[in-house]
């Protein structure tokens, strides 16, 4: 063990995430599998964030701590300094809100460790809100598994990022270090779909049956705010168009999962409201691209969509009426 040449390095990006930042980096710091460097990184946070990175100067785990002179603003840049200082032959993008289980590691790095060809390890995660209570129960597959890369891509990030939080996962250094291109970064909302499909589609992926992550979910967060607006739909489009340029999948793979998307575009517009029409009109674009037969495929889904809404309508108003005329 060797915080020179250690076996993971640990990355926290933070910005203003002071309220949750001990628990994030004690969450680390208690890991049972201990060959790792811990390194810090603040983006100019407004509160005392800094006060509680500076209790960590000295602790022999903690091998960089950077405080930026203003606000970058982009996660993707952060990541990239981390990975720039980082050691380690594995990464762990730790989020500043989320915290682990104390196995975190020591369950995912013998999965690198034993097959020099898996690209990523990842868990489950329980979802939790602020104040650490459980919102989300995830129910768990019947195993673990190890899948070849493709395979995986195309039974999971077709639909939507299965890796939906980078504390959830690790990878190994010298895959990212090999990425064919860094498209990733021009994404606000998806950029970490994108990226753990490129990261997955150059090796294998071992999925964990397992909660040992804590994910936080912040109802003012980016990702709470992109799927309220639409813009999530619009840029996982964008990650569905590249999939099938790039990746090499079949092309049953897009027919399958076409109508998924078309159905999710009519429900954000017509149900949710959440899209301004040329938003949708542009979303449409871009599917119509990624499968022709959408374009056939519209007005059916559409009716269907609207009749199922009206007969919904007329069943309430119906029974409603019915209630009243039995009083």
């Amino acid at each position: 063990m060797s915080i020179v040449n250690p076996v993971v390095s640990v990355i926290v990006p933070n910005y203003n995430h002071a309220p949750y930042l001990k628990k994030r980096i004690d969450s680390i710091l208690a890991q049972t599998f201990d060959d790792f460097e811990l390194i810090i990184l603040d983006d100019h946070s407004p509160d005392n964030s800094k006060n509680i990175i500076d209790n960590y100067l000295d602790h022999p785990k903690v091998s960089e701590i950077v405080f930026n002179e203003s606000n970058v603003g982009n996660t993707f840049k952060q990541w990239e300094k981390g990975l720039l200082l980082a050691r380690g032959e594995y990464i762990w993008i730790a989020e500043s809100d989320d915290y682990a289980e104390p196995d975190f590691l020591e369950r995912l790095v013998p999965a690198l460790e034993n097959d020099s060809e898996t690209g990523i390890a990842f868990c489950e995660s329980t979802w939790v809100d602020p104040k650490d209570n459980v919102v989300k129960n995830i129910e768990l597959p019947s195993a673990s598994q190890l899948m070849e890369g493709k395979t995986f891509v195309a039974e999971h990030m077709t639909r939507g990022n299965r890796i939906y939080n980078a504390s959830m996962a690790i990878f190994r250094k010298k895959l990212f270090e090999k990425l064919p291109d860094q498209s990733y970064k021009q994404h606000r909302y998806c950029g970490d779909w994108l990226m753990w499909t490129q990261l997955a589609s150059m090796g294998k992926v071992f999925y964990l049956n397992e909660k040992k992550s804590f994910f936080r979910r912040h109802t003012s967060s980016v990702s709470f705010k992109s799927d309220k607006e639409g813009l999530f739909l619009l840029e996982g489009l964008k990650v569905q168009r590249y999939i099938k340029e790039k990746i090499g999948l079949e092309d049953s793979v897009f027919t399958n999962t076409a109508k998924y998307w078309l159905d999710e575009l009519l429900q954000q517009w017509i149900v949710k409201k959440a899209l301004s029409v040329k938003v949708f009109f542009k979303a449409l674009r871009l599917l119509a691209a990624y499968n022709s037969i959408i374009v056939v495929r519209l007005p059916v889904a559409f009716m269907n969509l609207t009749a199922g809404r009206v007969l919904t309508k007329f069943k309430n108003i119906y029974h409603k009426n019915a209630h009243a005329a039995a009083r």
